[in-house]
């Protein structure tokens, strides 16, 4: 279940539905502490993926309701998987026509 959460809020993220923070110096050391010695992070709160002794706290819009923010980032995913299909077929596209007038000069 962690690992959907984690894509969840990288989707919230990513298309600026919600936004990250660096914590502050001693909340880091704190946070550091606790995951060194097994202890979970509290909601809204994760490691950053390059620097391993800095925590980023999520950030939420209060006008936006939970509803929204689930709709509005699965429908920037679909439309992101829409946009790489098309230019998937128009590149095949672009392949066929070219093969078919190599093809007709030969003739």
């Amino acid at each position: 279940m962690k690992k959907y959460e984690r894509m969840y809020e990288d989707l919230l993220v990513k298309y600026g539905i919600t936004g990250e923070e660096i914590c502050p110096e001693e909340e880091c050391r704190r946070f550091f502490q606790d995951v060194e010695a097994g202890r979970p992070l509290p909601d809204g709160v994760r490691q950053a993926e390059g620097n391993r002794s800095v925590f980023l706290r999520t950030t939420e819009p209060v006008e936006a309701s939970e509803a929204e923010k689930i709709f509005y980032a699965g429908f920037c995913k679909d439309v992101r998987i829409i946009r790489q299909c098309a230019v998937f077929f128009a590149v095949l596209t672009a392949i066929n026509l070219v093969l078919s007038l190599l093809v007709a000069i030969n003739i």
